[in-house]
């Protein structure tokens, strides 16, 4: 069933910049959709000429993709997601990541926006977390998507359970409680490959805005945040962030980047001044890099405690910070 699938995509797609023959299609239209998107119909084979619908026929087939292929939803498509939330495949590889993306229907007419996946029941986006103990996975890459919540809770992207070199590209985030929980594991398994660590997460061209408790939580080895906009994220004043660079469960991270990034407006209070600091790092690391970021908020509308950057100390444990470059970064209205 899958060969002949896979070569109808070929058929249709052939020479198509950024479409793999294997590559899965999806399309609904739901509010806020475009006003001329067809919906697909998940009795149908998942092609470009004949779609899926769902969200959730999208997800359970993601778990069964080979390294390289992808899911992508149709630009000017909208969901209304109330479904699973575990994207997981033991597959993908970091030279061949699989892909959950875009693509640009047969009935469009070129100024489609980017697929909106909207939560309404306060789970996760996209949890890329496999159960119990923890076993290696690697190779996701997630882009050109509008990824919504209309709760306040859950994560856009939440990673745990050793998941290494996933890339987050050119997608927005908006209205969750965290946009992207970098967070820990389980212990692991008996899989030689598993280290309990997820290690090598890209965020880049992202737009992370109305979280309501952190933009970026997390921290791992070679964790890169780079030329995104972080703004309104957080609303506990100190404690919430547009990013929070936290501790790794015990060890020491290495060569964290946070470069070329936009934050303004961290935890706003009811009157819309700054509550908190927007760039934080504590835990223990090592080569922190922060340089070029544009950190800024309205005149006079910072409160105590509203730093711009601050890396220092905020737990009851260890911490450290060793070979750390702040460089190039513009701060303004920002203070005590």
């Amino acid at each position: 069933m899958r060969t002949v699938v896979f070569g109808a995509v070929f058929l249709i797609l052939c020479g198509a910049p950024g479409v793999e023959s294997a590559d899965l299609f999806v399309c609904d239209c739901g509010a806020g959709a475009d006003g001329a998107c067809v919906p697909g119909n998940d009795g149908g084979v998942g092609t470009m000429g004949d779609p899926w619908q769902s969200y959730e026929a999208a997800r359970s087939a993601f778990g069964s993709l080979a390294a390289g292929e992808a899911i992508r939803f149709c630009r000017g498509g909208a969901w209304t997601i109330a479904a699973g939330t575990r994207w997981v495949n033991s597959n993908c590889d970091a030279a061949q990541p699989c892909v959950v993306g875009d693509y640009t229907p047969p009935w469009a007419s070129g100024d489609e926006g980017r697929p909106v996946l909207t939560r309404t029941d306060g789970s996760h986006g996209f949890a890329l977390e496999d159960g119990g103990t923890a076993e290696h996975e690697e190779g996701y890459r997630f882009e050109n998507l509008d990824l919504r919540s209309t709760t306040g809770t859950g994560n856009g992207f939440f990673l745990y359970n050793d998941v290494d070199d996933v890339e987050i590209v050119n997608v927005v985030v908006d209205g969750f409680a965290i946009g992207v929980h970098l967070a820990s594991s389980n212990p692991c398994s008996a899989d030689p490959e598993c280290d309990g660590r997820n290690d090598r997460l890209t965020i880049r061209g992202a737009t992370i805005t109305n979280n309501t408790s952190q933009g970026f939580l997390g921290g791992s080895d070679g964790t890169r945040i780079l030329d995104s906009v972080f703004e309104s994220n957080g609303s506990t004043a100190v404690f919430d962030h547009n990013i929070y660079i936290s501790g790794a469960a015990g060890h020491e991270t290495d060569g964290i980047v946070v470069r070329g990034n936009r934050l303004y407006r961290s935890t706003p209070d009811d009157a819309g001044s700054c509550s908190a600091v927007s760039l934080v790092v504590h835990g223990d690391h090592r080569n922190l890099l922060i340089e070029g970021n544009e950190v800024l908020e309205d005149v006079g509308l910072a409160e105590g405690g509203c730093w711009g950057i601050a890396v220092d100390p905020g737990y009851s444990e260890p911490e450290g910070f060793v070979n750390v470059t702040i460089r190039g970064n513009r701060v303004s209205n920002t203070g005590n």
